[in-house]
This record gives structure tokens, C-alpha cells and sequence, in this order.
């Protein structure tokens, strides 16, 4: 059995099957993949060093889309301060499935009083519903984890 791992756990068997001559010609794997796993990732963690540039693009595409009446070039121009920014783990957090960042949080903490507020909320815009579901969205998820 070869295990393989890409965005969650797969286990590549081949079956022998009683074939003869027949077997080394006719190769059939059988791909079993395991997503129990990442059903039960916690979907809000905090964000890791590996996640900052795909945090960075979706704070870069979500403000250059939001804000088309100011110059791109000043969304750029922020973008090495974002990743500072960003790189300040203890205050922000990512909506993670599958092992897709669909969405972050950033938290920022007034001065002298301790209270927090948000800094930022993207949601990617693949990732963004319009209209009320059951289901709450990735943004709404999101604005309660930071409650």
C-alpha cells in the first residue's frame, strides 16, 4: 500500500487478482481516499507562516475589487506591509478547507483599553455567497469567531 498526501489522505492499492500472464498487462489500481480526516479539521485555526502569501492574495484581489476607485498601485505598494502584517500570528486567523484558506480574520487590540476590534475580514470571492442559507457563510463564521 502507498500512502499519499496532497489535500488530504489517500492510500493507492493495487489488487492481485488471479490473472496469470494477464496481470503484468492489466495493472487496475484501486484508489481509496480517506476524507474522515479533514471532515473533522477545525476549519478556523490560527494562521501559520506557510499561509501568508495566500492570506496576501486574497487581502490584495478583495481590496483591489472592493476599492476600483483607488489606484491599484497603492493595493501593491502595501502589499510588503500586509505581509509584515500578517506575519504577527497571534492575531489572525484563517478559514481553512480542505486545506484551501477560503477567508481570514485579523484582530487588532486598542491601546490602553485592551478591547479588540477587527482589522480585517476577507473571504476569497470564489468563496462569498450572496442571499441567506441554512448554512451560515464563510464571512458570518468568521465575524463570530473574532466575537
Amino acid at each position: 500500500m502507498l500512502k499519499c498526501g496532497l489535500l488530504f489522505n489517500c492510500s493507492l492499492s493495487v489488487k492481485r487478482k488471479s490473472l496469470g500472464a494477464a496481470w503484468a498487462l492489466l495493472h487496475v489500481p484501486e484508489i481509496r481516499c480517506d476524507m474522515a480526516n479533514k471532515s473533522n479539521e477545525k476549519k478556523i485555526q490560527p494562521i501559520v507562516i506557510e499561509d501568508i502569501d495566500r492570506v496576501c492574495d486574497i487581502w490584495l484581489i478583495g481590496s483591489l475589487t472592493s476599492h476600483g476607485f483607488i489606484h491599484a498601485g497603492f493595493w501593491y505598494s502595501l502589499l510588503p506591509k500586509m505581509k509584515m502584517q500578517f506575519s504577527d500570528i497571534s492575531r489572525t486567523w484563517v478559514y481553512k478547507e480542505n486545506g484551501i484558506i477560503k477567508g481570514f480574520v485579523t484582530l487588532g487590540t486598542e491601546d490602553g483599553t485592551g478591547s479588540n476590534y477587527i482589522e480585517e475580514l476577507f473571504v476569497d470571492l470564489p468563496y462569498q455567497r450572496k442571499g441567506t442559507d441554512k448554512e451560515k457563510g464563510i464571512g458570518t463564521q468568521l465575524l463570530e469567531y473574532a466575537k
